[in-house]
């Protein structure tokens, strides 16, 4: 699930980045060259805007997708939807490092309730990644102090495995937590905010699993859950629009999360509008016999496909054929 901020970052706009976007101004939708503030972003394809606003209008619920480049894009599209009379009063739906929010919970929470944004901790495979990578340079600076005895490393390992069981329990209830907040505000007709990578990745790519191409499951799963609520829950019939969103640096053509991964303070943001999709059109065509085809994530791949199109050229992995 997505990696909105990580802890251990540039100070640059952690705790304010919220209120910033939260500000009053003319909406960078309408008008995208008029913004002056800490969040102004260039607005491509805004043609694409017109149909999301028609089923927003129509009490759809809206799941924005975008590529993670930055610890800053989530935000600007989070400006995209305030600034949106449509969404501006619903509730909003947004994943935040688990971390970074519960070291800055006292600032955030009161923030994001005044525009109705629902913050949900999550730990991601990120954060587990970087856990890994802390207690492994602390094993090794022990074994390397000649202080240590291998009982008393033994010993060490043990923590530190009974810290990793206890963050990936905690990481699996975060994400019970989340998804229970994510379809309460989708069957309100809110908003939420979803990595399409999961996590912030130097290139836009079809990830490698196992040595072959997979689509990350997030909007299968998604469509699943909104799928298997309804089949048990008579009240809840899901309207939903999924919105494409790519951010880009302008001017950029390095990525490396060392370089662009953070808030980017000084620097202008591309927002390229792609398609949208309600829910029935990211399920699988219906055969003869009215059933659906039964094609494994087809809902990632469609999007997937509609991603390739509208990413900057220099956010798609160079070939090595």
């Amino acid at each position: 699930m997505p990696d909105i901020i990580r802890p251990n970052e540039r100070d640059q706009g952690r705790n304010c980045t919220i209120k910033r976007c939260a500000g009053d101004g003319e909406s960078e939708a309408n008008n995208p060259g008029n913004s002056t503030s800490y969040l102004s972003s260039e607005i491509k394809n805004q043609e694409n805007l017109i149909r999301l606003k028609e089923l927003q209008d129509q009490g759809y619920s809206t799941v924005y997708l975008y590529d993670h480049v930055s610890a800053r894009d989530p935000i600007q599209i989070l400006k995209l939807i305030l600034d949106n009379k449509l969404t501006q009063n619903r509730e909003i739906c947004f994943p935040i490092e688990a971390r970074l929010y519960n070291n800055s919970k006292s600032i955030l929470e009161p923030l994001a309730k005044i525009k109705k944004i629902k913050l949900c901790p999550l730990v991601t495979q990120a954060s587990l990644d970087w856990f890994d990578s802390q207690q492994k340079n602390k094993y090794e600076k022990a074994e390397r102090s000649g202080k240590s005895t291998p009982a008393s490393l033994n010993k060490l390992k043990e923590k530190q495995i009974l810290k990793r069981e206890k963050l990936a329990e905690q990481q699996r209830e975060l994400n019970a937590k989340y998804f229970k907040t994510l379809l309460d505000v989708i069957g309100k007709g809110g908003s939420a905010v979803i990595a399409l990578q999961a996590t912030r990745k130097e290139w836009f790519e079809m990830p490698a699993i196992d040595g072959k191409k997979k689509v990350p499951p997030v909007v299968d799963t998604l469509i699943v859950r909104l799928d298997h609520d309804e089949k048990h829950n008579d009240a809840h019939k899901y309207k939903v629009a999924f919105s494409l969103i790519a951010p880009s640096i302008k001017g950029e053509t390095d990525y490396k999360l060392e370089k662009t991964g953070f808030f980017n303070p000084d620097k202008k943001y591309i927002l390229n509008i792609g398609p949208t999709f309600t829910r029935d059109e990211l399920k699988p065509p219906l055969l003869e016999n009215d059933e659906r085809k039964k094609t494994s994530r087809y809902a990632g791949k469609k999007i997937y496909e509609e991603f390739d199109k509208i990413v900057s050229p220099e956010r798609k992995k160079p070939s090595t054929a």
